[in-house]
C-alpha cells in the first residue's frame, strides 16, 4: 500500500512520502529516537535520493531549508555568508518545531548525510551508554579538538564540526534557539563553541557520513556579491 503525501504546512515541514509497502516487508525500521527531521532545500532534489536510500519512511519529517539565495536581510557580521545564514535559520526552525511538538529529543539530518549500514541497531547500542543527563550526541563530523574517551562506543565532545547527523535533547532547545537568533556565526560554530558547556558526546565510530557533495544549504554564492 502507499500512504498519501501530506501537504507542507505553515511550519515548513512535511512527512517523507513512504515507499510502497508490501505485506511481507517484515518489521519496521524504527529510528532511535523515534522523531527525526531532515533539513533539505526544495530545489536541490536531494530529499528524493535520501528517501530512496534510507528506510525511514513514516518516521522522518522534512524541514524545508531556508534558501540563502532568497534572504533579503543584511548580514549582521561580515564573517557570515547567505548560505551559512540559511543553514542556521533552518536548524533553528528544526529546534523550534521539535520544541513545539514536545519531543524529548530530535535526530536532525541534513540532506547530504548518509547513515551507515545497520544505523538503527548501532545507534541503539550507542544510546545505551549515554548518561541519563546527556544533552547532545554527534553521529559524525570533524573534530576541531580531540574528544575525550568515555565508553567503548562514545567519546566526550570538546569541539566538533558538522551538523549533518546530530541528536539534540530538549534540555538545550531553548539555549540554542536563542543563540541562533543572534545570527553572528554558523550553526556548526554555535554548537562547537558550546560542546563543553553541556554534556555533549560523539560516537567513537561515525554512524552518519557526509556524501562529499557541496551542500546546497551551506553553499557560498560566488557568482555575485549580495548586498
Amino acid at each position: 500500500m502507499v500512504r498519501s503525501f501530506p501537504k507542507i504546512d505553515r511550519h515548513r515541514r512535511r512527512v517523507l512520502e513512504p515507499a510502497p509497502i508490501s505485506d511481507n516487508t517484515g518489521p519496521r525500521n524504527i529510528l532511535v529516537p523515534e522523531h527525526a527531521l531532515v533539513i533539505s532545500l526544495a530545489r536541490s532534489g536531494r530529499i528524493e535520493a535520501f528517501n530512496r536510500t534510507n528506510n525511514f519512511n513514516g518516521i522522518t519529517e522534512v524541514i524545508d531549508a531556508v534558501d540563502g539565495e532568497m534572504i533579503q536581510d543584511p548580514l549582521k557580521v561580515p564573517s557570515m555568508n547567505y548560505g551559512a545564514l540559511g543553514c542556521l535559520r533552518s536548524h533553528r526552525i528544526a529546534l523550534e518545531y521539535a520544541k513545539a511538538k514536545g519531543w524529548e529529543m530530535v535526530l536532525i539530518f541534513e540532506d547530504d548525510a548518509q547513515p551507515v549500514e545497520g544505523f538503527n541497531e548501532k545507534l541503539e547500542e550507542v544510546m545505551k551508554e549515554l548518561p541519563e543527563d546527556w544533552d547532545m550526541l554527534w553521529l559524525g563530523g570533524k573534530d576541531n579538538t580531540p574528544p575525550a574517551p568515555y565508553t567503548e562506543r562514545l567519546k566526550q565532545l570538546t569541539g566538533s564540526w558538522g551538523t549533518y547527523g546530530i541528536i539534540i535533547r530538549n534540555t538545550v532547545y531553548n539555549f540554542f534557539i536563542e543563540q541562533f537568533k543572534e545570527e553572528h556565526q554558523s550553526s556548526d560554530e554555535y554548537y562547537r563553541r558550546n560542546h563543553l558547556k553541556f554534556k555533549s558526546f560523539r560516537t567513537s565510530v561515525d554512524l552518519v557520513l557526509h556524501t562529499g557533495e557541496v551542500s546546497e544549504i551551506m553553499k557560498v554564492i560566488q557568482q555575485t556579491t549580495k548586498r
